[in-house]
């Protein structure tokens, strides 16, 4: 019953009815109506490479006389291999960001330390919730894209970016803001890193930061 549900729903009735009225998916998994445009559209997004594969070789299994179609046509596209197809994206886009910071701590302090701090960035914070229990939520997603967005600043951001730096960085924290509006936030970091940047006269940091936001 949480704004997963929305999500999920959502995807599959883009992918199998061509619109967003989720109406007859929320009756029949007996969820009570609300409204579904108040959800950002994200993990539409973020859902839908593993998800049209899940699609893909159903609709062969089906056509092939591998496993009949369902009863109901309002069932395809909400069965389980659907729904752990957009649970595991959520999830590999937060193991993406905890691997990335273990990789980022590893290179500046000792293995043993890189190792503790990411396991508590996964085991002593809400993360591992809404990893492991609760991935249809956006939380999951938008952590692995910050953590991208964070780590990729702090290797580029000081000696200046270059353009193709530049517009990844744009590219995820984009992506981060399609998963969870809140962290747009987070683009004020690359500012801070070159605006307090030491030993760096004030026009190359002016100049610096006004390129990373064109």
């Amino acid at each position: 019953t949480t704004d997963g549900v929305t999500y999920f729903t959502q995807l599959r009735s883009v992918i199998f009815d061509r619109d967003l009225d989720v109406a007859a998916e929320f009756a029949y998994l007996n969820q009570p109506p609300r409204p579904n445009h108040v959800v950002p559209v994200g993990p539409l997004l973020l859902w839908l490479p593993i998800y049209l594969c899940v699609a893909a070789v159903d609709t062969v299994g089906r056509v092939v006389g591998a496993w009949p179609s369902p009863p109901d046509p309002i069932a395809a596209g909400l069965g389980l291999p659907y729904v752990r197809a957009a649970l595991i994206s959520s999830f590999a886009i937060g193991a993406a960001g905890l691997i990335v910071v273990s990789w980022h701590l590893r290179r500046e302090f000792s293995r043993t330390s890189a190792f503790v701090t990411t396991l508590l960035v996964f085991a002593a914070t809400p993360l591992y919730w809404y990893m492991v229990y609760e991935p249809s939520m956006t939380h999951a997603a938008s952590f692995g894209f910050v953590a991208l967005f964070v780590v990729c600043s702090a290797r580029w951001v000081p000696q200046g970016p270059t353009r193709k730096q530049s517009l990844g960085l744009g590219a995820l924290i984009g992506l981060a803001f399609l998963a969870r509006s809140q962290e747009a936030l987070f683009a004020l970091f690359p500012a801070v890193l070159i605006l307090t940047a030491p030993h760096t006269p004030v026009r190359l940091r002016t100049r610096r930061a006004l390129t990373l936001a064109g």
